[in-house]
């Protein structure tokens, strides 16, 4: 009788495959977590953006139309540096 302890290199080989392969799925979900993540961020912070210039309308009859970080920061009460990703929103001409 043949006593053979451990692995093949065969074996071995294709352990090493099939945890790359896992490995590469995972990391393209985890790519894909990040970016829904980033979206759902700014969709909320647009959000927050889009009721605060309405309450301002409300109460003022006109929409604020300076986004500096001061300005916004004070008048529509929306703090741009709570988000992880956004630092600043630059208007689109």
């Amino acid at each position: 009788m043949k006593n053979t302890n451990g692995f093949s290199l065969v074996e071995l080989i294709v352990t090493i495959v099939i945890m790359g392969i896992v490995s590469l799925i995972c990391v393209v979900s985890y790519r894909g977590y990040k970016d829904r993540a980033i979206e759902a961020e700014a969709e909320a912070m647009l959000g927050e953006l889009y009721s605060a210039q309405q309450v301002h309308y409300i109460r003022n009859k006109e929409f604020f139309d300076d986004t500096s970080e001061k300005t916004s920061d004070s008048s529509l009460g929306v703090d741009f540096k709570k988000n992880k990703y956004f630092t600043s929103f630059h208007s689109v001409d």
